[in-house]
């Protein structure tokens, strides 16, 4: 094995499990105690230099596992190693694979890259690219594409780089971001980190090359959503992407006069629920979910945002995508020097 783990809950049982892939073919999924699934290992034609994805595909709630390898073979297995499709773009898938809705359809998109020297969007529900999709870079490329709204328009951009140190963004659409592509000293061999560095209104980006750290300060007003920003698409790197976790709306174009969260609606709430935050000021904003022992849960929104009115919703999962247990949790919403604290029952 040469390339990180997966960790999630593949069947919903509330047991997390530990998702592989080896240089020997093969990918294992990984019970909580240790010992190997029904259905698994599963075979597949060549080694795997690139790590699984976890994501919900298809929408009965269970995880489904997502892998590239060294045959260009691009698998996706339900949580019980049968297949549900794969896709074969005929050379080395590398670097991982992240996940998005890039054409807000509803149904998420597979993004990856590799020794076809192409940056791929393809949608395993129609088993098709979209429109304007795949790009053909001209060399190869390792690095697992990211995701952000980087200009404010509402849709994501998409952010990656070639081995040899050009640096490629691209619209949804698959046509190029201002200035770019753009070229840097060193080899890129990793996955890039999107985030705010100065506690300003955009994103920077981060890459780390054979010759040092680059950042590229983008200077457009970012957008707030979510999207899969960094390597293994969150924090505690565990390649799970779970899109119904929680969302951030922008409402309407009224600039509130102070600070003020309302009660979430509904309460109690089965299976998700939401809260209105208005910010009369650009800040930085927090929303956790804590249970009432103190223990943190899950980070909902970690995000500079523009003065307006937002609504958060959670859908009563934790930061591994396992749903809590049944009780009451506490909400805490920071602005600022703005705090805001409130029981939740689920």
């Amino acid at each position: 094995m040469v390339v990180g783990a997966a960790l999630g809950d593949l069947e919903g049982d509330g047991l997390l499990d530990i998702v592989v892939t080896t240089y020997e073919n093969n990918i294992y999924a990984i019970n909580s105690d240790g010992s190997i699934k029904s259905g698994f290992p599963y075979v597949a034609s060549h080694r795997f230099r690139s790590p699984a994805t976890l994501v919900d595909l298809d929408g009965d709630n269970d995880l489904e596992i997502v892998a590239g390898n060294d045959d260009g073979n691009l698998y996706i297995l339900h949580h019980d190693g049968t297949v549900m499709t794969t896709y074969d773009v005929g050379d080395d898938i590398r670097g991982g694979i992240s996940v998005a809705d890039i054409n807000d359809d509803g149904s998420n998109e597979l993004l990856f890259v590799g020794y076809d020297d192409k940056i791929h969007i393809w949608n395993p529900t129609t088993e098709s690219e979209l429109d304007g999709w795949p790009y053909d870079m001209g060399t190869n490329a390792l690095s697992c594409p990211v995701t952000a709204d980087l200009d404010n328009d509402g849709d994501l951009e998409i952010v990656t780089a070639m081995k040899s140190g050009t640096i490629y963004i691209f619209h949804h659409d698959g046509s190029i971001f201002n200035n770019f592509p753009y070229t840097v000293p060193g080899n890129i061999e990793t996955t890039p980190a999107i985030g705010k560095l100065d506690n300003d209104d955009d994103f920077e980006i981060v890459f780390g090359t054979t010759s040092g750290l680059q950042v590229i300060d983008i200077k457009s007003a970012s957008g707030p959503r979510s999207s899969w920003k960094l390597h293994r698409g969150n924090m505690a790197r565990t390649g799970l992407y779970d899109g119904t976790l929680t969302s951030i709306e922008s409402k309407d174009h009224v600039l509130p006069d102070k600070f003020i969260v309302s009660q979430n609606y509904p309460n109690p709430f089965n299976p998700s629920t939401t809260i209105d935050i208005h910010l009369p000021e650009s800040n930085n904003l927090i929303v956790s979910i804590y249970d009432i022992t103190g223990r943190l849960i899950n980070t909902l929104v970690n995000d500079k945002l523009e003065a307006g009115l937002y609504s958060v919703e959670w859908n009563g999962k934790d930061q591994n995508g396992r749903l809590v247990p049944t009780g009451v949790y506490i909400m805490k919403v920071v602005s600022g020097q703005n705090s805001h604290n409130q029981k939740i029952a689920f």
